[in-house]
This record gives structure tokens, sequence and C-alpha cells, in this order.
């Protein structure tokens, strides 16, 4: 069975997507999160407003990482990843336990992110 995440950008999800991961996400010390933070480009602010969410705030939902990044998650996961790696990390969303709903009581697609140890594919 074919296990690929959808895009939460879209919320959009394969019909066989697990309801859950069993991969928890790390909460960060300061040091750990000064150390990530460092190793982004200067002018990677909103990769490092987002490392400094989820170092704090571990699974925090797309919505809560929307109010301080105006960028495609994805995007950030995407192009930062390959540079967090070197100290052993990556951004990576998981779904929820149960569907977060919107506003309207409607399964929204948000999805949780947080910070992981890095595998050998960035995530």
């Amino acid at each position: 069975m074919d296990n690929k995440k959808a895009d939460p950008a879209t919320g959009s999800t394969p019909s066989n997507a697990p309801a859950n991961d069993s991969k928890v996400p790390l909460t960060l010390t300061p040091e750990q999160t000064a150390k990530l933070v460092n190793l982004l480009p200067p002018r990677a602010n909103t990769a490092r407003r987002m490392v400094k969410l989820l170092a704090e705030h571990p699974d925090s939902i797309t919505g809560d990482i929307n109010r301080v990044s105006s960028v495609n998650l994805g995007h950030i996961k995407r192009v930062y990843n390959p540079i967090l790696s070197q100290a052993g990390y990556m951004l990576d969303w998981r779904y929820p336990p149960t569907p977060i709903n919107n506003a309207y009581g409607e399964p929204s697609g948000q999805v949780l992110w947080g910070i992981y140890p890095a595998d050998d594919n960035y995530g």
C-alpha cells in the first residue's frame, strides 16, 4: 500500500493516507534552536521564524505557522531541510489524530508541523 502524504497547502489527501503518523516532533533547547537558526542564510527570515516557533511549540497546526509565515510551508521545508539536516534535524508534518475542523465545522486539511531528527530524504 502506498502511504504518500498529501500536500498540506491544498489539504488533499490520498484515500489510503494514514490517519496519524507514529513519529513525534522534538522540543529543542534554546541552544539547539540557536544552532539551527544560525545555519540558515541571513535572508531566510520566514524559515528562522518557523524554526523558532516549532522549537518551542511542536505539533503546531498549519494555521498557527501561517501567522508567522507568508510563504508556502512546503517550500520552506523543501529549500531548508538540506541545510537543517547538517545539524541532524528537518522540518516535517504529520496528520493529526483527528481532523482539524475549520470555523464551519468542516475538516480543514491542516496538519501538525514539527522539527524531527533528519532522515535520509530530508523529509
